[in-house]
Formats: C-alpha cells, sequence, structure tokens
C-alpha cells in the first residue's frame, strides 16, 4: 500500500508539474482558458486509472445529513474566517471601477471553480484514502489534509493570491471534509463542502460579469 501510494503520489506531482508547464505555454487563442483550466483537471483524475472511479451512494442514512452538516457548518466557517477578502465585492461601487467579465471567461472561470471542488475530492478523499485504508485514520487525515494545503501552494495562481491564514484553513477544513468520509464513505458529502466553500468566488464571479453590464446599460440609457 506504502509503495502503490508513493506511485500515485510520483505520477501525480509529474502530471501536475507537466500540466503547470503546459498551460503557461496555452495563450492567446479563442479557447486558450478552458483549455488550460481543463488540463488543470487531468493530475487528478490520472490516479483513477489505478483506484477505478468511486461509487456514488445516494442513501441517505442518519451520517449522511449529520456529516452533510458538519461539511457545511466547517465550510461556512472556513468562508467566516475570510469574509474580509471578499466584503469589496458587496460594495455595488466597486462595479463601477471593472469592466463587466466576458461571456466565455465567466463560463470558464464557472466551470473551474466547481469543476475543481469535484476532481480535487475525489483525489483527496477517494483516491487517496483508498490507498490509505490501512492507515492510522488520524495519520491519514493529517497527511491528506498537508496535501491538499500544500498543493494549492504550488499552484501560481492560488500563490499569488493566498496568504498563511488561508492555507492554515484549507488544512484544517480539510480535516473536517476527510472526517465527513471516513464517516459516510460517501464522497457526495466532501464534494457538497467544498463547493459551499468556493460558493463566495462563484457568486463573485457571477457578479463580476452580471453588475458592470447592468451598470453599463444604465449609463448607456
Amino acid at each position: 500500500m506504502i509503495t502503490q501510494f508513493l506511485i500515485v503520489l510520483l505520477i501525480f506531482f509529474t502530471a501536475f508539474y507537466l500540466s503547470q508547464l503546459i498551460r503557461s505555454k496555452i495563450r492567446d487563442f479563442r479557447f486558450a482558458s478552458l483549455i488550460r483550466n481543463s488540463l488543470f483537471f487531468i493530475p487528478f483524475l490520472l490516479p483513477l486509472l489505478l483506484t477505478g472511479a468511486p461509487s456514488i451512494s445516494f442513501e441517505f442514512e442518519k451520517t449522511f445529513f449529520l456529516s452533510l452538516l458538519l461539511v457545511i457548518l466547517i465550510s461556512l466557517l472556513g468562508f467566516g474566517i475570510l469574509f474580509k477578502e471578499y466584503e469589496v465585492y458587496l460594495n455595488t461601487d466597486v462595479y463601477y471601477l471593472i469592466k463587466p467579465l466576458p461571456l466565455h471567461k465567466l463560463i470558464v472561470m464557472e466551470f473551474s471553480l466547481i469543476g475543481s471542488a469535484i476532481v480535487e475530492e475525489i483525489f483527496y478523499r477517494y483516491a487517496l484514502f483508498e490507498m490509505m485504508n490501512k492507515w492510522n485514520a488520524i495519520f491519514s487525515i493529517l497527511v491528506i489534509s498537508l496535501l491538499f494545503a500544500g498543493v494549492h501552494y504550488l499552484q501560481k495562481d492560488t500563490r499569488k493570491s493566498f496568504t498563511l491564514k488561508t492555507y492554515l484553513i484549507l488544512f484544517f477544513i480539510s480535516l473536517g471534509w476527510s472526517i465527513s468520509y471516513i464517516i459516510t464513505g460517501n464522497i457526495l458529502i466532501p464534494i457538497i463542502g467544498h463547493l459551499f466553500f468556493n460558493l463566495p468566488n462563484i457568486v463573485i464571479t457571477f457578479l463580476q460579469y452580471f453588475v458592470p453590464k447592468k451598470i453599463q446599460q444604465k449609463l448607456e440609457v
């Protein structure tokens, strides 16, 4: 199991580095952003060649709802701590200063925010846990949460905008998402938690498209 785990990490980090390198070269044509964002998903999905795809359970037992509540509360807590970073976007005046986000960029960014929540949870909470199921549970959760926060540091885009506080929050919410997966064995739970954590960015991205456009239309009247 340790050997398989190390092989998967080697495959992941090699693919991750190559995807970063290739993505940096893909620019200045119509579908460049879509292709770049799609390439981001590949390293997270490659381990499924060894583990197989996760099965999704729709059996809503008591543990499902308790775990769902846990991940939503943890995600909301993480968002609450980072609220100051989002607060500026609640002020309509800000949107007078920015150009409307083009529709194709809106689609690509929303695709990235939603897709990353799904593929990252499949990788961290499913694929890695599958290879660590005989390890000590606490140790497994800590390793996966360190990887979760650490890989975000390796991403150029997030490294520019994230602070130490952000990485600590990522580590701690990952602990909660991992616990929820161990309790239920249902990958839907951490995916929902991750989507809730990404929800402010999903909403803000839409506002950057919608509000400046409305302001522009209002000024043209």
